[in-house]
C-alpha cells in the first residue's frame, strides 16, 4: 500500500488534469479540522470531514498518510486548555471548521437515523448555551470562560453517553476493527484490484505467512497484462488460501504473488554427489573454517586427507604362579602399531552447517536469487541477522569413499586423531551435466559472499 500522502487509492497516473484534480481534492482534505480520536487504547491523528464522519489519518506532521478512518458517531468538539480563549475565539473556530463544509450538505442524507438525533441534540445545547451567554454579557471574563467550558463538557456527555466512538477502516475484509499491526486495506477505487505484495526477499522453500504478506492496489489494465503473461496474481481475498505455502523461486521484496511462483510442496533436487555406491561409505570430517577461504570450499571440490590411528597388535600372554600357593599371575606383552592413511582426490560431496544442515540444499535456495541481487541479499540477511553468515558457514566436510577406509577415518574422528584437510588444486568432479550446472552457480554465490565477508 502506497502512501505518497494521496488519499486511500488514488495514484499519481493519468494525465495533468486528473493529478491537478487530485490535488485539489487532497488540498480540500488539509482545510479539514485536524482532530485527535482514539481507538483501542491508542490515539490516532487526521483531517476530520464532519458531514461524512470520516478521519483522514495523518502522520506527527500532519501529512496524510493514505489511510482514512470512517466513524460511527460525530466527533465532540475540541475542549480547549487554553484559559485564555473566549466565548468569541471558540464561536469563531467553530465556525470556520464548520463552513469547510458546507459544500458537502447532500452527504447528511446517507448519516444513520441516530446520527442526526445527535447533531440536533448538539445544536439545541450550543444555541440554549449562547442564549445564555449573551443574556449575561456584562459578566466577568472568568464567568464566561467557565460557562463556555460547561457548555463544552455537557456537549461532550451527552454524545458519549449515546455511544462509544467506533473506527472502521476502509478494507477491512473482515468487518472487524483493524489494530494496530494488522494489515490495513486502502479501499480500491473503480477499476482497481487488491492483490499481495511481499514485504520482504524469499527463498525457494520459503513459507509464506501473514507477517510477509501486504495489500496493494493496482490498476486493471496492470492486472490483465500480468495475466496475460501466464502469471495470474492472487488476489487479497485469497490471502488464507496461500499461507503456508511454499516459494517455488526467488521473489524480491514488493513484487505481487502468483499462481505460478507458489507450491504447496517443496524438495530440492537430489545432490548428484550422494549417492553411496555399493561397497561405498561416507564420513563426515570436522574442520576449523578459519584454516579455510570458505569461499573457495565448494561441494564437487577434490581435497586430500591425512590422518592416524593407533592399533593395538594380538596380545601374548603368559600365566605364571606367584609365591603366594593358589594365586596365578596373568603377564600381557602389548605392541600398538600406528597407521598413516593419506587418501588423494577425495570429493567433497556435501558440507555441513554447525546444527547438521546440508549446505547443498541451502546453496540451491540462494543460487536462485539473480547475480546483481546476491551481495544486496546478504547484506541485508546479515543486518537482520547478525549470526546469518555463521550460520551457513561450514562446519563439516561429507566424504564418500570405500567403506574400509571411510571406517578408518570415523575411528580417527572418534578417537580425536587429527585430521588433515588440504585442498587440491583445480581438483573438482564435474564429470555430469547436473554437477556442472551446480558448481557453476555454486562458484557465482560464494563470489558474491565473498564481497560481504
Amino acid at each position: 500500500m502506497s502512501n505518497n500522502n494521496m488519499p486511500p487509492g488514488k495514484k499519481k497516473s493519468g494525465g495533468n488534469s486528473q493529478y491537478d484534480a487530485r490535488k485539489a481534492e487532497l488540498e480540500a482534505i488539509k482545510k479539514l479540522p485536524l482532530r485527535k480520536i482514539t481507538a483501542g487504547n491508542v490515539d490516532y491523528t487526521g483531517y476530520y470531514d464532519e458531514e461524512r464522519l470520516v478521519v483522514y489519518l495523518a502522520d506527527q506532521n500532519g501529512e496524510l498518510t493514505g489511510q482514512k478512518a470512517t466513524i460511527r458517531k460525530p466527533l465532540p468538539p475540541p475542549e480547549y486548555e487554553d484559559d485564555d480563549m473566549d466565548d468569541e475565539e471558540y464561536d469563531n473556530q467553530r465556525s470556520a471548521g464548520e463552513t469547510g463544509n458546507a459544500s458537502k450538505q447532500k452527504i447528511q442524507n446517507s448519516v444513520h437515523d441516530t446520527t442526526e438525533k445527535f447533531k440536533r441534540k448538539k445544536i439545541e445545547l450550543v444555541e440554549r448555551k449562547k442564549d445564555e451567554l449573551q443574556s449575561n454579557s456584562k459578566d466577568s471574563d472568568v464567568s464566561r470562560k467557565k460557562k463556555s467550558k460547561l457548555m463544552i463538557i455537557l456537549i461532550i456527555c451527552a454524545i458519549l453517553a449515546a455511544g462509544s466512538v467506533a473506527l472502521r477502516f476502509s478494507g477491512n475484509q473482515s468487518n472487524a476493527p483493524t489494530t494496530p499491526g494488522q494489515t490495513t486495506v486502502a479501499e480500491p477505487k473503480e477499476g482497481e484490484i487488491t492483490v499481495i505484495e511481499l514485504k520482504q526477499d524469499v527463498l525457494p522453500g520459503d513459507t509464506i505467512t501473514e507477517d510477509i504478506i501486504n495489500a496493494s492496489n493496482i490498476d486493471s489494465q496492470t492486472y490483465n497484462q500480468i495475466a496475460i503473461n501466464g502469471n495470474d496474481l492472487y488476489k487479497w481475498e485469497q490471502r488464507d488460501n496461500i499461507i503456508g505455502m511454499y516459494a517455488g523461486e526467488f521473489i524480491s521484496k514488493g513484487k505481487y504473488l502468483t499462481t505460478n511462483a507458489l507450491t504447496r510442496t517443496y524438495k530440492v533436487e537430489d545432490n548428484p554427489w550422494g549417492e553411496v555406491a555399493e561397497g561405498m561409505k561416507y564420513a563426515d570430517v570436522p574442520i576449523n573454517i578459519k584454516d579455510f577461504d570458505r569461499t573457495k570450499l565448494l561441494i564437487g571440490n577434490k581435497i586430500k586427507l591425512h590422518f592416524q590411528i593407533d592399533r593395538k597388535e594380538d596380545s601374548n600372554s603368559e600365566t605364571q604362579p606367584s609365591m603366594t600357593a593358589g594365586i596365578t599371575v596373568t603377564k600381557e606383552n602389548n605392541a600398538v602399531v600406528t597407521e598413516s592413511y593419506t587418501i588423494d582426490n577425495v570429493v567433497i560431496a556435501n558440507l555441513l552447517t554447525g546444527s547438521g544442515d546440508s549446505l547443498y540444499e541451502i546453496y540451491s535456495a540462494l543460487a536462485s536469487i539473480p547475480e546483481g541481487n546476491q551481495e544486496s541479499y546478504f547484506k541485508t540477511a546479515a543486518k537482520r541477522d547478525k549470526e546469518y553468515l555463521t550460520s551457513i558457514a561450514p562446519t563439516k566436510i561429507r566424504v564418500i569413499f570405500d567403506k574400509t577406509y571411510a571406517e578408518a577415518l570415523e575411528k580417527a574422528v572418534s578417537s580425536g586423531a587429527e585430521i588433515t584437510v588440504e585442498l587440491q588444486d583445480n581438483g573438482k568432479d564435474v564429470g555430469t551435466e547436473a554437477k556442472q550446472t551446480f558448481y557453476s552457480a555454486e562458484q557465482t554465490l560464494m563470489e558474491s559472499l565473498g564481497k560481504v565477508l
